[in-house]
């Protein structure tokens, strides 16, 4: 019996000796195999979180884009509406101008017809005139005496004058053409033994009534400080002219000087009636 025992007793220590670790060890695999499927788990409840929201962000993506086409077939319509709406207007735009196009063309076509109408009546108007119009005579000169540099006087009669008509309105609206000038007034217009003359001041082509300046310069020298002047005689001048108006209207081109204009004074000296001296004053720096 106590050999059965000490068996039984050994047997229990070679178990509890040789199982021991393994019993040990086997709880330790239980235990990361309960955790292993617990992270499965979770891993699979995160997946299936993940697949939710994938899938609701199909959805929503799908949702957006019936959303954009929705957007996009209106902004068609409303492109197609507005484009029948512009045709509409072009339309009505170019029946418009059709209209006013041809509105013009008759109103162009009234107005040539008037003008036509007006320019026969003109025509026929003006025939008229011509044959009722006034018109100078030759002009003659009056007097060889010159009024200023270039400058006589012409007179010519008018004709063709109608007995009940304005013959000093005639005189002062009919022009002269002289020399290839036109002179649209007289200076005067006179009645004389039932006749009308007009007199004109005519001032080109008048070489008679050109004289010029001496030869000579009479330098004055500074007459005051910043002030030149000079003298000048003029020649050219007859008996009977103007000789001061001839002497203040002469251009200025003097003897040794550049153009110095008209002169600022004239006065007479040498030749008795007929000499004239003109008399200029500048301003000089060197005047001091």
């Amino acid at each position: 019996m106590i050999a059965v025992a000490l068996f039984f007793v050994l047997v229990t220590l070679q178990q509890v000796v040789f199982y021991a670790p393994y019993k040990l060890e086997k709880g330790v695999w239980q235990q990361q195999r309960q955790a292993h499927a617990l992270e499965v788990k979770s891993w699979q409840q995160e997946r299936e979180e993940r697949m939710r929201e994938r899938d609701q962000q199909m959805k929503e993506r799908q949702a957006f884009k019936e959303e954009r086409e929705r957007e996009r077939l209106l902004f068609e319509e409303e492109r197609a509406r507005e484009r029948a709406q512009q045709e509409r207007v072009r339309r009505a735009f170019k029946e418009e101008q059709a209209r006013e196009h041809q509105l013009l063309k008759e109103e162009r076509a009234v107005r040539l017809r008037e003008r036509e109408a007006f320019e026969q009546e003109r025509d026929q108007w003006e025939q008229e005139r011509i044959a009722h119009k006034p018109y100078w005579s030759p002009p003659w000169l009056h007097s060889t005496a010159c009024l200023a540099y270039n400058t006589r006087m012409y007179k010519a009669r008018l004709r063709n004058l109608p007995l009940d008509s304005d013959w000093l309105g005639a005189c002062r609206s009919t022009p002269l053409e002289l020399n290839g000038h036109v002179l649209a007034t007289p200076e005067s217009c006179d009645l004389s033994d039932d006749y009308v003359y007009g007199s004109w001041n005519i001032d080109f082509d008048q070489p008679e009534c050109q004289p010029r300046w001496g030869d000579w310069t009479w330098d004055k020298g500074c007459i005051r400080p910043g002030v030149h002047a000079l003298e000048a005689p003029l020649w050219g001048q007859k008996y009977g002219d103007d000789i001061y108006a001839m002497c203040k209207t002469t251009p200025g081109v003097l003897a040794g000087w550049r153009d110095m204009g008209l002169p600022m004074q004239c006065r007479q000296e040498g030749d008795k009636d007929i000499g004239m001296v003109g008399r200029w004053e500048f301003l000089d720096d060197q005047c001091r």
